[in-house]
């Protein structure tokens, strides 16, 4: 039998749009997945995913936790990359990835749960001229409430471990690419990572993380790689179109819990 599915949606014209999921072994290990990875800026370019996927192990050995990811890019290369991260002095936190999604209402965000499958609403929202953006955060059992500025968050229980989703918006629309930060990342995809040091065996050692940092981090690293994008998508000129994209840089400015006024 299939493991049963936690499927994280934000509804959209009072219809659930699936952003992603999460799994649960037996062994209490959880697998994380984006719904439809598709067209997403990593970098400064747009790049089609394939495949996305989060591992979180517990280690047989020590306290610390093993973070693995898988994606698979247009080029039909697997990518993998891995990191070992021991618990800080405030429990283990850790952000999985940060993600602001496409155009919520294409068929691939379509939630189909099938039976013994949980449905858990993110939050509801309008996608014209706002981009929804989550972030879901690996803590321990005893790891103490998060609270995050400008975020909402909503606390997930599972066996081993429980995953904080946070979600916050940002001025933009809602086009044919998303955008993604990686946080732990294979170095060729030029994708924001936090410090870190590799091990011979080929794994990234973390220690604890400022997570207000990384947060603020990842946001920023999400806005530009809107803004490149969109500068692309319009072909704007950096000078013929200086007011314009100064407007759109002032504009993309407002983040917070709810979702911004657009005229």
């Amino acid at each position: 039998m299939a493991n049963k599915k936690t499927r994280f949606v934000a509804t959209v014209d009072d219809v659930n749009r699936e952003i992603f999921f999460i799994t649960e072994r037996k062994n209490g290990d959880l697998v994380i997945a984006l719904k439809y990875a598709g067209p997403s800026a990593l970098n400064k370019e747009i790049t089609l995913m394939l495949q996305d996927k989060f591992w979180i192990c517990s280690s047989p050995v020590s306290s610390g936790v093993t973070f693995k990811q898988e994606y698979r890019l247009e080029d039909g290369i697997l990518r993998k990359d891995a990191a070992s991260v021991l618990p800080g002095p405030e429990g283990l936190i850790w952000p999985a990835f940060m993600y602001a999604p496409s155009n919520p209402r294409i068929p691939e965000y379509e939630c189909k749960p099938k039976k013994g499958d949980t449905v858990v609403s993110v939050t509801r929202y309008d996608p014209k001229g706002v981009k929804l953006i989550v972030c879901p955060i690996i803590v321990g059992k005893d790891t103490a409430d998060l609270v995050l500025q400008g975020f909402h968050t909503q606390r997930h229980c599972f066996t081993s471990f429980d995953v904080v989703v946070a979600r916050a918006f940002m001025v933009g629309d809602s086009y044919a690419f998303g955008e993604k930060v990686l946080f732990i990342a294979n170095a060729e995809t030029g994708s924001y990572s936090v410090p870190s040091s590799r091990t011979e065996e080929g794994i990234v050692s973390h220690g604890s993380v400022d997570l207000t940092q990384e947060m603020d981090a990842g946001v920023y690293s999400i806005r530009e790689k809107y803004l490149s994008q969109v500068k692309k998508l319009f072909n704007l000129d950096p000078g013929k179109d200086a007011h314009l994209i100064s407007e759109m840089e002032r504009a993309t400015d407002h983040f917070g819990i709810n979702p911004p006024p657009v005229d």
